[in-house]
């Protein structure tokens, strides 16, 4: 008995493709490239580099803020430097003060005497530079307006190189052991500090006495 359709041709199913050829060949990847390796430096420039920041922070530590009265008043105003050098300019005076009865105390030309002068004049001399500088820093502030010298500071400048080159005259005194020579740039000193106290206005710090000549 023949089936209804049985000679009639059977469709063929279509057969999947395999998956490389469905989906296509997957390129070939691309290697990351690897991070450049980090630079180094020889040991003995890393040391030189550690050992120089190493100075620099120490030198930074241990030097402090500028030591000059500063002129544009950025770092250091009068009221400051005041404060600051007026002490020193004082004690200075008082030095240089107290100099003169050793120098005039006694007519006596003992060799005792002779050399508690010129003791107490090496002394003063050796410490003098302080009050100098201080006096110096201090006048500094008295500029005019635009940086420029004023005419106080330039008489204030003017009466510290006479204290100084007084101070010199009284070492060389002192080494020759010359007391009126030491007496006579006694005197120079004190009037150039006592002109320097008045034109600075620091009316406060007691001028030297001369006494009569």
């Amino acid at each position: 008995m023949a089936f209804i359709g049985a000679g009639l041709p059977i469709p063929s199913r279509p057969q999947r493709a395999p998956a490389a050829v469905r989906c296509g060949t997957a390129p070939p990847s691309t290697p990351t490239p690897s991070p450049p390796p980090p630079a180094t430096f020889p040991r003995r420039v890393l040391l030189a580099t550690v050992a120089a920041l190493a100075a620099s922070a120490a030198t930074a530590v241990a030097l402090p803020g500028p030591a000059s009265a500063d002129r544009t008043g950025k770092y250091s105003t009068k009221l400051t430097a005041a404060r600051r050098y007026k002490p020193r300019i004082s004690a200075a005076v008082a030095s240089l003060s107290a100099l003169g009865p050793i120098l005039g105390s006694s007519g006596s030309s003992s060799s005792s005497d002779d050399a508690a002068w010129r003791d107490a004049v090496r002394t003063y001399v050796a410490g003098a530079d302080s009050g100098l500088s201080a006096a110096k820093l201090f006048g500094s502030t008295y500029f005019a307006e635009g940086n420029r010298i004023s005419a106080t500071e330039k008489a204030l400048a003017e009466e510290v190189r006479e204290v100084e080159a007084a101070v010199a005259r009284l070492g060389t005194a002192a080494t020759s052991g010359s007391r009126s020579d030491a007496v006579a740039a006694w005197r120079a000193a004190a009037r150039a500090f006592n002109a320097y106290l008045t034109a600075a206005k620091l009316d406060e710090t007691p001028q030297i006495e001369l006494g009569e000549e």
